[in-house]
């Protein structure tokens, strides 16, 4: 499988991006937050929503949703009042 897209970079979305990255598998996290897409790419870590753990190097994170429209797979892990 190719990368996967994964819409929400809560403590939820970030904890799953770090299994399947542990995994082997390339995943690119959207966040709505600029500092945590930053955090993200900048010191492999989500200082705001899953403070402490070291994140997969194989984990980029984005604010365009169209990159994550270029994965084979997308999950939309968004809390359901921000849905709308």
């Amino acid at each position: 499988m190719g990368k996967i897209g994964i819409i929400g970079a809560g403590s939820w979305g970030t904890a799953l991006a770090q299994s399947l990255a542990s995994e082997g598998k390339d995943v690119v996290i959207w966040a709505r937050e600029a500092q945590t897409v930053l955090d993200i790419n900048d010191s492999h870590e989500n200082k705001h929503f899953l403070p402490g753990v070291d994140l997969h190097k194989n984990i980029e994170a984005t604010d365009s949703l169209s990159r994550i429209v270029e994965g084979e797979l997308i999950l939309l892990v968004t809390p359901a009042q921000f849905v709308r």
